[in-house]
């Protein structure tokens, strides 16, 4: 085996800080009552960064700026249909230059004809440059386009248990996936380092989960919104 580690790259969808329990043991109280146990333990044998800046509130100009090392101008992303731009070099091209084997699994959402985005292999993701989140509830495809409840409202009014059985979820697939990858890239060249990448989309929209996990938080265990209907700090 070789001594050079190999590097796994977790990406989640609009995940705020907060959903991290061990920040529950802050004297800030920056976290909230969430139960995170196996991201608690990778902070716990980790370096844990408390300074952490995005470089744009959107999807897809953030996730180009992170890959390609730049602030948004110099990565060309202004809104969610930039692509990458030919000229861009990106951190998984800087991996294989070096030696390791590459592969994305799940969301990444640019557009243009560079889906694989420098990445060796892709076996999952959305690979037309249409993000795919899944519809859930599972509705006639006329109301998914928000032609029978506002596409915004429904981000809100349908959060709750999924309607997906769990081992469809896209969670699961990539998952599924990634892991597979792994074993394979082991098989085929145990000698060789890899460099992963699993983007999951959730916690992005929709809303949904299975009832274990809601039982867990709702209804008693739902902090109050830090800030009001009328954009004013709420008093606790």
């Amino acid at each position: 085996m070789t001594d050079t580690p190999n590097v796994l790259f977790l990406m989640t969808d609009e995940h705020s800080y907060r959903g991290l329990g061990h920040l529950n043991d802050d004297d800030d109280g920056r976290g909230e009552p969430v139960t995170t146990p196996t991201l608690d333990e990778m902070a716990a044998s980790s370096a844990v960064f408390d300074q952490a800046y995005c470089q744009m509130p959107l999807c897809t100009p953030s996730r180009l700026s992170m890959l390609t090392g730049r602030e948004v101008p110099g990565a060309g992303a202004w809104d969610n249909w930039s692509t990458l731009l030919p000229d861009r070099r990106t951190m998984p091209e800087a991996f294989s230059e070096a030696g390791y084997a590459t592969s994305l699994v799940g969301k990444m959402h640019f557009g243009g004809n560079r889906q694989f985005c420098g990445f060796e292999d892709r076996p999952y993701g959305d690979l037309t440059g249409e993000v795919g989140h899944q519809p859930d509830p599972i509705r006639p495809i006329e109301e998914n386009r928000g032609l029978g409840r506002p596409p915004f409202r429904t981000r809100t009014a349908d959060a709750g248990v999924t309607e997906i059985p769990e081992s469809q979820l896209q969670e699961r697939t990539v998952l599924t996936e990634s892991l597979s990858w792994v074993r394979e890239q082991a098989h085929a060249n145990s000698d060789q380092p890899w460099f992963l990448c699993a983007s999951f989309s959730r916690p992005h929209f929709p809303l949904t989960v299975p009832k274990r996990f809601l039982d867990r938080y709702w209804p008693e265990g739902v902090t109050e919104p830090k800030v009001g209907r009328e954009g004013d700090t709420m008093n606790h």
